[in-house]
């Protein structure tokens, strides 16, 4: 499976005045559902240097997770497994998924169907995660999205190859998006796997 690589330029100046204003890089992997409101998450948010090398491969998981995605609430997970494509996968009141199990519903081969089995709670929230890694140091199952699923129900995520970037101050790994104050670039992946951008004027500008 091919390997996806991203690379963020800085200059000197640019970090001296993104460190006094306390900002970092926030990365966000974009996805849709057909049904539902799934709410971004920050992927990764990193301090930067001169130059940063972030890379991942199209590998996804599902995660499960008792915090309700509001604007800044942080994603903390219950569970998380590997999956598949057009697969779905249970979450049991024993605390984990089961899984892969044929969908309730046709599937695309890109989309992952959860199915809120646990009884316990009213709801819960679920969405995609995804490893990757950032100037050498690896995260794993880093959540994507999130949506609240009632028990009983279930929810299908379809990941996008799109990474927003922008810098931003108090926002961390994990966290909940939805008013954004920055200056978004939205980078394109898919046939190209490699893809370097610059810092400038506030925002980051693609390379060709």
């Amino acid at each position: 499976m091919s390997q996806f690589q991203l690379t963020v330029d800085f200059t000197n100046a640019d970090l001296d005045t993104l460190s006094q204003a306390g900002e970092s890089v926030v990365l966000v992997k974009m996805s849709s559902s057909p049904v539902g409101e799934s709410k971004a998450v920050a992927w990764v948010t990193f301090n930067p240097f001169v130059t940063n090398t972030v890379t991942w491969v199209e590998n996804y998981g599902v995660y499960a997770s008792s915090v309700v995605p509001i604007q800044n609430g942080t994603i903390s997970k219950l569970a998380d497994t590997m999956a598949y494509g057009g697969q779905a996968y249970d979450f049991v009141d024993a605390g984990h998924f089961k899984g892969p199990n044929a969908p309730t519903s046709p599937l695309t081969g890109n989309q992952y169907q959860v199915n809120n089995n646990w009884s316990k709670d009213p709801a819960l929230t679920f969405g995609l995660a995804q490893d990757l890694t950032v100037n050498g140091k690896g995260l794993l199952a880093s959540p994507l999205n999130a949506m609240l699923v009632p028990a009983g129900q279930n929810a299908a995520f379809t990941p996008l190859t799109s990474v927003q970037i922008f810098m931003e101050s108090a926002i961390t790994t994990g966290m909940v998006l939805e008013d954004l104050r920055s200056d978004v670039t939205t980078l394109t992946f898919g046939t190209t796997t490699n893809i370097s951008v610059r810092y400038a004027g506030g925002k980051f500008l693609q390379l060709a």
